[in-house]
């Protein structure tokens, strides 16, 4: 069979297994949760980063937004621990080939916690939060990153794509 004529199967085979195309994109990834979920746990997790207790990690002298400090512990300590209180697990996921002063995200194991809860908690503090929190959603993984107003990623120098 050609792709053309395999392709309509394939998409009706992944809208019938809940696993739809862009169903995380609001984090720029493109893939289904499963997928999304394979990716924390095959690549994140073993070739890149650690994970790290986020509230340990941020209430030490590392940050989330490079450079605003203040921003970490008005708006991301108090969303990790609504999460930790709803029965979600936080993590700060620290980049195991740099500088361990700052995380790349926050990873929050949602498998004991509705999507709509977290969705909720995210949302709320997004209202009042001076950026963006851009989110990714898998089955079991979901992960948050505040972006700035201004598009910056606190002062670090990296770039969004």
């Amino acid at each position: 069979m050609s792709w053309i004529r395999t392709s309509p199967l394939i998409l009706v085979l992944l809208l019938c297994t809940g696993c739809r195309p862009n169903d995380s994109d609001e984090y720029g990834f493109g893939g289904g949760r499963s997928e999304f979920d394979s990716l924390v746990d095959e690549v994140w997790l073993v070739d890149n980063f650690e994970q790290v207790d986020a509230l340990e990690y941020l209430e030490g002298d590392q940050e989330l937004i490079i450079g605003h400090p203040e921003l970490d512990q008005e708006y991301i300590v108090p969303l990790c621990k609504t999460l930790n209180e709803m029965g979600a697990t936080t993590y700060a996921l620290v980049p195991m080939y740099e500088d361990r002063g700052f995380a790349i995200d926050i990873l929050v194991d949602v498998s004991k916690v509705s999507d709509g809860k977290v969705r909720d908690a995210i949302e709320t503090t997004d209202e009042s939060f001076p950026g963006e929190m851009r989110t990714a959603w898998g089955h079991r993984w979901m992960t948050f990153y505040p972006e700035l107003q201004d598009g910056a990623v606190g002062d670090s120098g990296i770039e969004e794509p």
